[in-house]
């Protein structure tokens, strides 16, 4: 069965709920780089083991995000989400006490499940909003916030307090998110209307049997998507590394392309579906597209932080859209949720993908994968775009 929901506008107080408790599950990939490099330089890790981290924790956020998905009732959700901020908690406690590899691989896979969890329940609620793609377009703003004061004191942090410092940060806004969490539950139970009694309720799989639809197509088109970014983003300081890039100026380059991503950000708040959604997609594709094809051909040192923030540029106007389609697929959160799963999938594989064809720290080819992954992702979203509309077209033509 499906249910109709009416559209809902969101006051500023939910939108700043939604967002300090998306923001604790979301930060984390956009700071991973300036993350994974201190602990690099701490323990010496390999390109290799760089990559290891960043697929364990998005397989940890992919399970989370999916048992969020597979939750049907409000009240399944509260227990779920008190659950999911508990084991960010500690999983970000035990990365801090962590003392050698293992443990900190352990402790990521751990945190990545509350992360996963939280960002899919703030996708849930998000889903029933009229205008999604400005609320997660406010979320990616909050998020570059954070991450340009992150680069911006990273190198203090670390001389401070080492890497306990910085994972106690993401303890402290995740028990923030905690605070919020009934709020952004009972949100959602209003934005995403009544829930269907026990048996009734769809299972995204179920509900999305058929293989050619727009749901279904958006869906692959976001997993390529992510796939195309988690390649990239967490290993861009060694790319830069890989390119003869000082450290001094890969630190610069990260910390000023946060700044861009919010501007990035703020345009696509602003913008909404003034143009609709296919044309920021296509924009912001070719522009990533054109900077990944850049940095395959090696450039000088001194281009690096134009391509880093011409990437995070591009790549923050992107993802509000993305996400912004499956939403308006499906306003009840379940799709939204789900998404969450894609995304995670997508950061895993990625990553997976590159450590796999890793040589001797040569990043060629991973730059090479994430283009790819970007072409296909644009492809699959015009077209989920355009069978969305046809669907509703002969949805049309039925009724009358």
């Amino acid at each position: 069965m499906s249910i109709a929901v009416e559209d809902h506008r969101v006051g500023l107080t939910s939108v700043a709920a939604i967002t300090l408790f998306a923001v604790a599950g979301s930060v984390m990939p956009v700071i991973m780089p300036g993350v994974l490099d201190a602990l690099a330089g701490t323990w010496g890790l390999s390109g290799r083991q760089i990559a290891l981290i960043v697929t364990t924790e998005m397989c940890g956020t992919a399970m989370g995000s999916l048992a969020v998905s597979l939750a049907a009732s409000p009240l399944v959700r509260r227990r779920l989400g008190v659950a999911l901020v508990s084991l960010a908690a500690l999983g970000h406690v035990w990365a801090a006490l962590s003392q050698n590899y293992l443990p900190l691989l352990s402790s990521r896979f751990v945190a990545g499940i509350g992360e996963g969890g939280i960002v899919a329940l703030a996708s849930a609620a998000i889903a029933g909003i009229s205008t999604p793609d400005r609320v997660f377009a406010t979320i990616i703003v909050t998020n570059m916030t954070l991450a340009t004061l992150f680069f911006r004191f990273q190198g203090s942090m670390v001389a401070l307090g080492g890497k306990a410092l910085i994972f106690a940060t993401l303890l402290a806004l995740t028990i923030l998110s905690g605070a919020v969490l009934p709020r952004v539950l009972s949100f959602a139970a209003r934005t995403n209307g009544a829930v269907p009694k026990s048996g009734d309720y769809e299972r995204p799989a179920l509900r999305l049997a058929r293989l050619g639809s727009p749901p279904v197509v958006a869906l692959f088109a976001f997993l390529f998507f992510s796939m195309s970014i988690g390649t990239v983003w967490p290993l861009m300081g060694r790319i830069g590394l890989s390119l003869r890039v000082g450290p001094a100026l890969i630190a610069s380059a990260l910390g000023r392309s946060t700044i861009v991503g919010l501007l990035a950000g703020l345009i696509a708040t602003w913008l909404g579906l003034r143009v609709g959604r296919r044309i920021p997609l296509w924009v912001g594709s070719i522009g990533l597209i054109a900077t990944l094809g850049s940095l395959t051909y090696s450039p000088r040192p001194t281009l690096f932080p134009a391509l880093v923030a011409s990437f995070v540029f591009w790549w923050i106007l992107t993802l509000p859209y993305y996400l912004g389609q499956l939403a308006s697929l499906d306003r009840i959160g379940r799709l939204a949720a789900f998404s969450i799963v894609v995304q995670s999938a997508g950061q895993t594989i990625g990553p997976a993908i590159a450590a796999w064809t890793l040589r001797q720290d040569t990043y060629f080819l991973a730059i090479l994968e994430s283009l790819s992954y970007c072409a296909i992702a644009l492809v699959l979203a015009s077209w989920a775009d355009q069978a969305n509309k046809s669907d509703q077209s002969a949805d049309l033509a039925r009724s009358n």
